[in-house]
Formats: structure tokens, C-alpha cells, sequence
């Protein structure tokens, strides 16, 4: 079930790339508050540490996915890269919520009203 486009499950597949950890902190905060916001299964993916295709199964199991890395020499982080390109190939949008998140400055992260910002990001594709 799940698999290419069929029926999905309710709930967001969090998939990020961090270098020094702040990323990783801005999908942990993502998580958390769609939890508290009602949307129960929330599964969160290094990318560096997991393989893809375990990525991938849980990918088409679920109706929502969020992206997120930070800047590596002004793109993408390396351990995202191939995930993004795989997914370019084969993500189908009709029924699915796509939310896009990046850290490129520390300082933008500590701003309360950025991570207020953030989760709007995924609302307006929740609609």
C-alpha cells in the first residue's frame, strides 16, 4: 500500500541533510509541532545515516513529505543530493503535500519568528 501513487496515510516523512547539526535541529522542531498540530505519524530521516531506499519505502507510504538541507558550497548538501534526484524522477504529486525547508545562517535560525515561518511553509501546501 502506498507504493507509486496508490493510497497514502495520513502524516509527513521528514527527509534532511545537516552538516552541523542545525538542520537537524529545524526538522526535530517541524515534527514536534505537527505533532501538535494533530498529524500523528511523523517519521524523520537523516539522510547521511539511512539508506535511501528505506527513505523511499516510507516515502510512498505517507501523503506528506519535507525536504530540507542546508548550503554546501551554495547547494545542495551532498548526502540530499541523490535522494532530490531519484525523487525528481519518480514523486507524484496528485494527493501528496510537499514542504521545502533550508538552513544557510545560524543567526536566521534563532529568530522565533523564522520558525513561526517555517511551519507556514507547510501549511499553505496542508490546504
Amino acid at each position: 500500500m502506498g507504493e507509486y501513487g496508490t493510497l497514502q496515510k495520513e502524516g509527513v516523512v521528514i527527509v534532511y541533510g545537516s552538516m552541523y547539526g542545525h538542520t537537524a535541529e529545524m526538522a526535530e522542531y517541524l515534527g514536534r509541532e505537527l505533532g501538535n498540530r494533530g498529524i500523528k505519524d511523523v517519521i524523520i530521516f537523516d539522510s547521511s545515516k539511512t539508506d535511501h531506499s528505506y527513505i523511499f519505502s516510507t516515502i510512498w507510504k505517507y501523503k506528506g513529505l519535507m525536504l530540507g538541507s542546508c548550503a554546501h558550497n551554495n547547494d545542495v548538501y551532498p548526502k540530499m543530493e541523490p535522494l532530490l534526484h531519484k525523487l525528481q524522477k519518480l514523486w507524484f504529486k496528485k494527493n501528496r503535500y510537499l514542504g521545502i525547508f533550508w538552513k544557510y545562517d545560524v543567526e536566521w535560525w534563532r529568530s522565533k519568528e523564522n520558525k513561526k515561518n517555517l511551519l507556514t511553509v507547510y501549511q499553505v501546501w496542508n490546504k
